[in-house]
């Protein structure tokens, strides 16, 4: 009975251990996708501007300087630029969704593990 107390105590530290795993990376995909998202807002915001003043001219920022750069190939550098971070959200939502799940799991094992904890305690 102790022998089996003892082999469910480990059982549920190693089940806590990588619950909160999980939970640590929920929290830095999360925070991924949002500092993903402000980007890409910034760069469509930055892309509507440059389309409202065709005439002007632009620069392109490469370190600490700037560059007389083609209004097109900025634009089109942005919107590819643009078009990747998506694709990298839907991946890091997948990862997200993914993680949630696993999460969940590691709950419930946790939970039914404490409870046989419990009761061969008691």
């Amino acid at each position: 009975m102790a022998n089996e107390a003892t082999q469910l105590q480990k059982q549920a530290a190693e089940q806590q251990a990588t619950l909160l795993a999980y939970l640590r990376q929920v929290d830095q995909v999360r925070i991924q996708i949002q500092n993903l998202a402000t980007a890409g807002r910034y760069k469509t915001v930055t892309l509507t501007a440059l389309e409202g003043i065709p005439d002007a001219p632009t620069y392109k920022s490469i370190g600490k300087s700037y560059v007389l750069c083609p209004r097109d190939k900025l634009t089109e550098e942005i919107a590819s630029s643009i078009k990747k971070s998506e694709k990298h959200l839907e991946k890091l939502q997948e990862l997200l969704s993914s993680s949630q799940s696993k999460q969940k799991d590691a709950e419930e094992k946790l939970a039914d593990t404490l409870k046989a904890l419990q009761s061969a305690m008691g």
